[in-house]
């Protein structure tokens, strides 16, 4: 093995010994913002593209049969609580749970008038009811409840990443929906045609600021990528932009400068089908 400054082994000397601890060292403690720091698509010769934001991860506290959140308290992953609920409807049995336990999943309040119902979904293994969170009428961004009743009327599963507290200054936005989004296809430099184009208010929550913004979607090819743009609804400030159709994540600042472009290519792949887990009725 050759040390980074020369052709002399590494501990062939004390000298070189110490250097490769220290150089190990090093990248043990800077490792994981150097790779963060990796530009997004630079594998395969892609040009990179530049992302503005966070991504809204919190802390969390593991028990046996939960986690909860560090900050709040509330509970965010609930394993088999194995509670019986009755109901006419998958919704009101799910609606019974969550308003008996609102308290430890943090929710505004036993009527649940800030939850919506979303979707349900019937398995083999028993049927989900989904809700999302609304404040003041508009979406809480990535603020959902997922409740799994099995097949007994028993709950076996909760997923949550409702938003307790949540306080917004401004109801109403200043700027409109049309020029956000035109300005926005600006800073992305993209391009007609869209194969999805969606706009929506919706209220943002992370690390103790809530603010309601303009949520703009397109699927592009110009430049390549599903991108998601959060721009604040009072000023038109981006604090956040994501390309969900790429799997390695950067972020910049926001006085950086926003690069595109990523490279689009044909190829050919196999593929089942049909799916064998799928045609199979298997429970994965």
């Amino acid at each position: 093995m050759k040390n980074l400054f020369g052709s002399r082994p590494v501990g062939s000397r004390p000298f070189s010994r110490r250097l490769f601890w220290l150089l190990l060292l090093a990248v043990m403690a800077f490792g994981v913002t150097l790779v963060a720091a990796r530009p997004l698509g630079s594998k395969g010769g892609d040009a990179p593209v530049a992302l503005l934001g966070v991504e809204e991860s919190e802390p969390v506290i593991s028990y046996v049969d939960r986690q909860v959140s560090a900050q709040s308290g509330a509970i965010v992953a609930w394993y088999n609580p194995d509670v019986a609920v009755t109901g006419a409807t998958a919704e009101a049995q799910a609606r019974q749970f969550l308003s008996a336990h609102q308290a430890e999943l943090g929710l505004a309040g036993p009527d649940l008038a800030d939850l919506e119902l979303k979707a349900i979904r019937e398995g083999l293994t028993g049927t989900t009811v989904r809700f999302r969170q609304y404040l003041a009428g508009i979406p809480v961004y990535k603020a959902e409840i997922a409740v799994h009743i099995n097949r007994d009327n028993r709950v076996t599963f909760v997923d949550s990443s409702y938003r307790p507290d949540l306080q917004l200054a401004l109801n109403a936005p200043v700027l409109d929906q049309a020029s956000v989004r035109q300005a926005a296809m600006t800073f992305l430099s993209a391009t007609a045609p869209f194969s999805y184009d969606q706009t929506a208010l919706t209220v943002y929550d992370f690390n103790g600021t809530t603010r309601l913004a303009y949520q703009i979607r397109v699927e592009a090819s110009s430049p390549a990528g599903s991108w998601e743009i959060l721009a604040d609804a009072r000023t038109g400030e981006y604090f956040k932009v994501t390309d969900h159709a790429t799997y390695n994540v950067v972020y910049v600042d926001n006085g950086g400068d926003f690069e595109g472009g990523v490279s689009v290519v044909d190829g050919t792949g196999m593929v089942f089908d049909p799916d064998p887990l799928t045609s199979g009725t298997a429970t994965y």
